[in-house]
């Protein structure tokens, strides 16, 4: 679904699969860009809210007897349980900055508002006319990815 918004950008709740695949395939040379398009595809292919990628911890990760890692997390925001099935993307993701840590926490997330900053630039990178935002890889995840 896509309608206008301010300044006749498109606004958009989710990325389509076109937009989603032109975000994974834009060569992104900026390390920073490239960590924020990371943690986008993360959340996209998790459901994750920026709130609840910040506080994954190894803890949170299960690995089941089939050998499916799996995330186990209470959401901050509704306090309820989730469990969420990792697909070879996200751990993936997890693996590449594995060695970056510096808690036990799985990423270091930069600050919401540079992430939506470094989204922006992603999105004219990619040329991806939506207005970009975090939030919008839950929904990407339930509507692209999911179904």
């Amino acid at each position: 679904m896509h309608i206008t918004g301010n300044a006749g950008c498109i606004s958009s709740e989710y990325l389509v699969a076109e937009e989603f695949q032109m975000l994974l395939n834009t060569s992104i040379e900026n390390k920073t860009l490239s960590r924020t398009r990371d943690m986008f595809v993360f959340s996209s292919f998790t459901g994750l809210s920026y709130a609840d990628m910040k506080q994954l911890s190894e803890k949170h990760l299960i690995r089941e007897k089939d050998g499916t890692l799996w995330i186990k997390i209470e959401r901050q925001k509704t306090k309820t349980e989730c469990n969420i099935r990792l697909l070879n993307i996200a751990v993936q993701i997890i693996e590449k900055y594995k060695t970056e840590r510096k808690s036990d926490k799985i990423f270091n997330m930069i600050t919401l508002s540079n992430t939506e900053r470094n989204l922006k630039k992603i999105a004219t990178l990619c040329g991806i006319a939506s207005n970009l935002t975090y939030h919008m890889s839950r929904h990407t995840y339930a509507t692209t990815i999911c179904l």
